[in-house]
């Protein structure tokens, strides 16, 4: 009975030592994750970038891998990145967006979406924004890519009450990239979600 009793203290023990670590080992693989992906980046940038996702992604409630799925097919961890249409920074976040999640979500933001900071905080916020609207993953990167609209379209089309060629081709890459992303994130760590 004691070794039993004994086992079991050992189990929990251990249970809790790598729970208290968890944050450090998602970190550290987030890191090697983002090197990976940016080889101009600098170590002690990627560092700072998965610590500042690891903690924006607990506070919201969103799947770490899942963001870093986001970024990677946003700007592939470019902390200077601006599309075409405008978008800025990690994120690529539209300058009207990041005003309105910043207030919503009371961000201090003084409309520099190129500190990573900044650019993460908000972009995590919008992340989350559309979670608690679509409750899916799937649904969030559409949402994401093309606006609350295209989310909805994309939703109508995966239950096939749209035609493919009714949803943007954007959105239709997009959506894959990103999961198909996060899935491999996932396989490069021991735990599914934090």
């Amino acid at each position: 009975m004691k070794k039993i009793i004994t086992l079991i203290l050992i189990s929990i023990a251990l249970a809790f030592a790598s729970f208290g670590n968890s944050k450090d080992y998602y970190i550290n693989k987030g890191t090697e994750y983002i090197l990976q992906v940016n080889k101009k980046i600098a170590d002690s940038t990627a560092q700072e970038i998965s610590s500042i996702l690891w903690e924006q992604a607990l506070k919201h409630n969103l799947d770490y891998h899942f963001v870093l799925g986001i970024i990677t097919t946003e700007s592939r961890f470019n902390i200077n990145a601006k599309s075409y249409c405008g978008a800025i920074g990690l994120m690529q976040i539209m300058p009207r967006t990041a005003k309105y999640i910043a207030k919503k979500y009371k961000i201090e933001y003084d409309e520099n979406l190129y500190d990573i900071e900044t650019n993460i905080k908000i972009g995590i916020a919008y992340l989350s924004h559309l979670k608690k609207k679509f409750n899916n993953y799937e649904l969030v990167a559409a949402g994401y890519n093309g606006g609350t609209g295209g989310a909805i379209r994309y939703k109508e089309y995966l239950f096939g009450k749209r035609k493919q060629n009714e949803i943007s081709g954007q959105t239709l890459a997009y959506v894959p990239k990103v999961m198909g992303y996060t899935l491999d994130f996932k396989k490069t760590t021991k735990y599914e979600r934090i």
